[in-house]
């Protein structure tokens, strides 16, 4: 069984490219950013995080009513035919 590494991470180019210090590991944000969710689970925690609300961010910039309430909610749109 490997030994796992305990990240002491160190950003670098404004949390663009972020680098751990005790084992060498370097990831970039933006190029992650293309990653599905599946594939950030074997990302450190930290890192995947901040990908997470970097997505979440640019979904919410591109649709901005995509969470907005509806008028009728939807089982009582379902019922009514």
């Amino acid at each position: 069984m490997p030994k796992w590494c305990k990240h002491d991470f160190e950003v670098n180019a404004g949390m663009d490219e972020v680098t751990c210090k005790k084992c060498g590991d370097w990831y970039d944000i933006p190029a992650l950013m293309k990653w599905t969710a599946t594939d950030l689970m074997r990302v450190p925690k930290p890192i995947r995080l901040e990908v997470l609300k970097r997505q979440a961010e640019l979904f919410n910039k591109d649709n901005p009513f995509y969470y907005q309430a509806e008028k009728k909610p939807r089982y009582l749109k379902m019922l009514s035919v």
